[in-house]
């Protein structure tokens, strides 16, 4: 899929990070359950370092994406609407 000359929509870029976000949260909390093996306490603490950052570029991709929907809405009214 080609993205139009002025770039992705924001409710498509916030739907292209949550897939990848999605797999590094799930293996991070495999980890940090243990499920994946033993691993040290300092791995550990980095492991949930990274798993914070995914949680709030997560976070932030959602809000995006919302955005991104109130977009597309205020353009089908005609660009009327009301964008937060």
């Amino acid at each position: 899929m080609t993205p139009p000359a002025d770039g992705p929509a924001p409710f498509d870029l916030a739907h292209e990070l949550l897939t990848p976000l999605h797999t590094i949260l799930t293996a991070a909390d495999l980890v940090l359950s243990g499920d994946a093996g033993p691993i040290s306490g300092q791995a550990a603490g980095l492991v949930g370092e990274i798993a914070s950052a995914a949680r709030r570029l997560e976070a932030g991709s959602r809000r995006l994406g919302d955005h991104g929907g109130h977009l597309a809405a205020a353009a089908q009214d005609g660009g009327e609407g009301v964008v937060e």
